[in-house]
């Protein structure tokens, strides 16, 4: 339930906060440059609170992060510009430091070693459902009642989140905190073997950036849908069905076979996404395709990252994860934004999805890092 409420508020805040700034003065470029630095300064933040779980337990940086999910739509009620705005999720920021690597942290502590993938997906499962149902009902409260009833109701659904975290129990802390947080980092970035890893993770989350701060903006400026976030609901349901099935797949036959074809997938959505303006069943094809396949590549990529790490270092490794993921994601919107400017948001998704394809290509063609089937 916890991670529900954080989802709900983390995916509805991101996907509406930009069109949010566009009614308060705020332009394309300013809608990406506050995502930018959004997702920056969890990267700044998550040098301190990612190694936390590992170096005091999982539960205290999972607290700190719902309490700042809970309380941060109060300080959005009260910005009033592009400056206010940024500060605000500035503060906000620090949900998303502590609580992904964390929460991860805990699922892979209770997960069998032969049913990691399985345990991870459900709790991917539970990330698809909050995409599913933030963005769609953040949009319904704001279409009926305005912008101000919709952060007040995000605030409840955290102080949700906040109360089923406070009543956790979670392993106590599995190393010593005689390092510096930067040195666990070092130790975890001195593995040659999780640099493809990070590599996969960096082109799903640079082309997800890119759809968190733009889908709907586009899907508002090339249709006449009242509900852009129903981009969203495909996207969800398309990840439910990936985090399903696809973890399972890649506890029997690797994960480098498993996570792929995924890649591939997520960027044929971009390019079904870039025939918006003409065909607009491309709307459900292109959020299915990148649904499935970014939730279905992130648990595979999360899960061998898992694989290749000792257990007291894996907050630490997960929290590198979640930065690699941020400052993707920021570096996405960011020139995205950019591109959109200069080239239009649907030339813009065709370069992306031509970008997130080519990238992928060399992951799979270089067979030195090809992850062995496990034999459990």
């Amino acid at each position: 339930m916890a991670t529900l409420s954080f989802m709900m508020n983390f995916s509805s805040s991101v996907i509406i906060l930009p069109q949010y700034l566009l009614t308060i003065g705020g332009n394309e470029f300013l809608s990406g440059l506050q995502a930018t630095i959004y997702f920056l300064a969890a990267v700044i933040l998550r040098m301190y609170l990612g190694p936390m779980a590992d170096s005091h337990g999982r539960k205290l940086p999972l607290l700190i992060s719902g309490i700042a999910f809970a309380t941060a739509p109060l300080l959005f009620a009260i910005s009033y510009d592009f400056t206010t705005l940024t500060l605000a999720r500035v503060y906000h920021a620090i949900g998303l430091a502590a609580f992904f690597s964390s929460g991860s942290s805990f699922v892979s502590d209770i997960a069998p070693p032969a049913k990691l993938g399985v345990y991870l997906g459900v709790y991917r499962t539970v990330h698809s459902f909050g995409l599913l149902l933030g963005p769609a009902l953040g949009y319904w409260i704001i279409n009926q009642w305005g912008y101000t009833t919709w952060f007040l109701a995000s605030f409840a659904i955290g102080l949700i989140g906040v109360f089923f975290i406070s009543i956790l129990t979670a392993r106590p802390a599995q190393r010593s905190q005689e390092l510096h947080s930067l040195q666990w980092m070092k130790t975890v970035l001195k593995q040659p073997n999780t640099y493809p890893v990070y590599l996969g993770i960096a082109i799903l989350s640079t082309g997800y950036g890119a759809l968190l701060t733009f889908a709907a903006i586009y899907i508002s400026s090339v249709t006449q849908l009242q509900n852009p976030g129903v981009f969203f609901t495909y996207f969800a349901l398309a990840g439910i069905v990936a985090n399903l099935s696809v973890g399972k797949l890649s506890d029997r036959f690797g994960r480098l076979i498993v996570v792929w074809p995924c890649m591939i997938l997520f960027g044929l959505g971009f390019l079904a996404f870039f025939t918006l303006p003409y065909a607009p069943v491309s709307l459900f094809i292109s959020s299915m395709f990148a649904g499935f396949g970014f939730s279905g590549g992130l648990l595979v990529l999360i899960a061998w990252l898992v694989d290749l790490v000792k257990e007291e270092l894996r907050a630490t490794a997960l929290s590198i994860q979640e930065s690699t993921i941020d400052v993707s994601v920021a570096s996405g919107s960011l020139i995205f934004g950019i591109t959109g400017s200069y080239l239009g948001l649907s030339f813009s998704m065709l370069l992306f999805g031509i970008f997130v394809i080519a990238a992928s290509i060399p992951l799979y063609a270089n067979r030195t890092f090809q992850f062995q089937r496990l034999n459990q």
